[in-house]
């Protein structure tokens, strides 16, 4: 059975109020039971509810960080968070959803039940309904939404990836040849790919590139795949001359096809990959990318949910005020499109 703050008390022969007021330095008491108290603690291996603490001091000391897992690379954002959350003496609690919008309604209660006193939400697509709700009840949120739409009044952080897609293109763009996107299958569903997708689209209509002169091409779901589009559809169209990928294996089958076929990068065709990974950086030639800065996404999501809790704490009459932070991201140009 765990240890509980009545078994410290007895063992210390003191009351329970007296306990709490030592844990949580809340009232003045002697030296000699302090150090009784704090001895029994170490003992007996006790650790002090948080939720039950938060409710005597009147203030959490949680985070909740909600991410949708590891189809999506967060990990250095989420390191950031821990480590602005620790300077400011906040716990964190790490919720992976999966990508699934019921668990993380479940984990948003989960935390309010915990008395969080914010949440982070690392999201695909931000749920309205659920967002009404946070600001109904008072809790301090902010979101970094994965490139999908935003809605108002809302604390975000996020590169402007719109611009970003626009500084792609013109890198890959070749003689006034077709650019082609090469995803994965179309399908509803997949919230990632299809919000790639539109901003890439966004990105072509700001540029002004004819829709004759740019083409989604679907199916490359992994590397044979992709190997297998690619050979047919610029066997079928020659005025192709640039290509995008969506991802990793995207870029690995057009990189084996050109090399199987005798085709050179960048000479006779440039490519670039929507966002910067390890494979882009490492394999020759190196691939054109955008690298956004996770890091930094992370510190500015902690600072600006620990700025809107001490605003709720210390403002009589809290009234939410949204903040939008958009950071510059990286264009990191490398030999397939030099």
């Amino acid at each position: 059975m765990p240890v509980t703050i009545k078994d410290v008390a007895r063992i210390s022969g003191v009351s329970i109020s007296t306990v709490s007021r030592v844990i949580n330095d809340s009232k003045p008491v002697s030296s000699g039971i302090r150090e009784k108290v704090f001895r029994v603690i170490e003992d007996t291996g006790y650790v002090p509810n948080p939720v039950a603490r938060s409710l005597v001091m009147k203030k959490s000391q949680l985070l909740g960080v909600i991410v949708p897992g590891s189809k999506y690379p967060v990990g250095d954002l989420v390191n950031a968070i821990e480590e602005i959350a620790r300077i400011y003496q906040y716990d964190t609690v790490l919720c992976n959803t999966y990508c699934d919008s019921k668990k993380e309604e479940e984990f948003v209660n989960l935390l309010r039940s915990k008395q969080a006193a914010g949440i982070i939400i690392v999201t695909e697509k931000i749920n309205e309904e659920m967002d009404k709700k946070l600001k109904k009840y008072g809790v301090p949120t902010v979101y970094y939404t994965l490139g999908t739409p935003k809605i108002d009044n809302i604390n975000c952080v996020d590169v402007d990836r719109v611009e970003a897609m626009i500084t792609l293109l013109e890198k890959t763009e070749k003689d006034d040849g077709k650019i082609i996107y090469l995803r994965p299958d179309k399908d509803e569903h997949n919230l990632k790919e299809n919000s790639r997708q539109a901003i890439l689209e966004e990105a072509v209509k700001e540029k002004k590139i004819p829709s004759s002169k740019f083409k989604v091409i679907y199916g490359a779901n992994d590397i044979e795949s992709a190997y297998k589009l690619i050979e047919k559809t610029l066997k079928k169209d020659k005025a192709i001359k640039s290509i995008i990928s969506a991802n990793d294996e995207s870029t690995l089958g057009v990189i084996y096809y050109m090399q199987d076929n005798g085709k050179s990068i960048p000479e006779d065709y440039k490519l670039s990959q929507i966002y910067d990974t390890k494979i882009a950086k490492l394999i020759r030639p190196g691939i054109t990318s955008i690298s956004l800065p996770m890091f930094d996404i992370g510190a500015i999501c902690a600072r600006l949910i620990v700025k809107e809790i001490e605003n709720k704490e210390h403002k009589t009459g809290y009234v939410f005020k949204a903040n939008e932070v958009i950071l510059p991201y990286n264009l990191m140009e490398r030999n397939s499109t030099k």
